[in-house]
């Protein structure tokens, strides 16, 4: 016997529904893979419920557009909260969208989520445009890295990960930074924010890979302003692997990087010859 959800329920759908939901995400995210590059952690709206908690959603696109996603457990390594009294894993319900939820408190201060996911495979079968993404997140030379390799220009794997987190800073009085490294591989450290004004910051963070400081990279700063409108400024990194930008109130802010890495496809389970690595932190 077929089993349906009841008209009481309609905001509340049954579990089989909540699957076949997720399910279809899951395709969705292997489909767009080409098309929705940035994985990135935004606050949902309204940011705080009903219920007095803080949501925020797992977004997969580009230029601070894209979709939300459900939470899917077993896509996720790990996840947790830093405050000023460490770190606390995260535990969302499998399909739960926003995919984040924890109590807010006016007295939290900077708090940190960060979210780090498996590894995905992406299978290419045009060089243009591999071309244009190691272009896009500039690393020119990486084609050119692939054709000594002597690997094949029309049909590869690429295996990713992706590294984000956002900050929030819940109280103004309070002007401690809380970040700090969660153990991933690669990620965006807010190290220093100096607040000029009411109206402007100064903020400095370091991109460190396996605990070190990533010198001279690129990192790509997206902004979006109150009307919605998005731009983007390239930076790198200085010697301490550090980059410092100004803020103004009302606009929000996402520090971008991806790194290549090259791999033996003999060694990997489904023959990638490359492993990208995407950190991001939106503020």
């Amino acid at each position: 016997m077929m089993k349906f959800c009841s008209k009481v329920v309609l905001f509340q759908p049954c579990l089989p529904v909540i699957m076949l939901s997720v399910f279809l995400q899951i395709i969705a995210v292997s489909a767009s893979t080409v098309k929705a590059h940035e994985l990135w952690l935004e606050t949902a709206t309204p940011m705080i419920n009903t219920n007095n908690q803080i949501e925020i959603d797992i977004r997969l696109g580009q230029m601070f557009s894209g979709s939300a996603q459900f939470f899917i457990p077993d896509q996720a390594v790990m996840l947790k909260r830093l405050t000023a009294d460490g770190a606390i894993l995260l535990t969302p319900r499998p399909g739960d969208r926003p995919a984040i939820s924890f109590p807010a408190s006016a007295d939290a201060g900077h708090t940190v989520i960060a979210y780090e996911t498996i590894g995905f495979y992406l299978t290419y079968k045009e060089w243009d445009k591999f071309v244009a993404f190691a272009q896009n997140k500039k690393a020119s030379d990486i084609p050119d890295q692939h054709l000594a390799r002597q690997l094949s220009r029309d049909h590869f794997k690429e295996r990713y990960k992706r590294f984000a987190k956002i900050s929030l800073f819940m109280d103004a009085a309070n002007r401690q930074v809380n970040d700090a490294a969660t153990g991933m591989e690669i990620e965006f450290i807010i190290t220093d924010v100096e607040f000029i004004s009411d109206t402007s910051q100064s903020v400095t963070a370091r991109l460190i890979y396996q605990g070190q400081p990533m010198i001279n990279v690129p990192v790509t700063v997206f902004t979006r302003a109150p009307d919605g409108a998005v731009t983007t400024t390239d930076l790198n990194t200085d010697d301490q692997g550090k980059v410092r930008l100004q803020t103004e109130t009302g606009y929000d802010y996402m520090l971008d990087h991806v790194l290549f890495r090259a791999i033996d496809p003999a060694a990997d389970p489904k023959g990638a010859a490359w492993e990208t690595l995407w950190a991001s932190h939106v503020f």
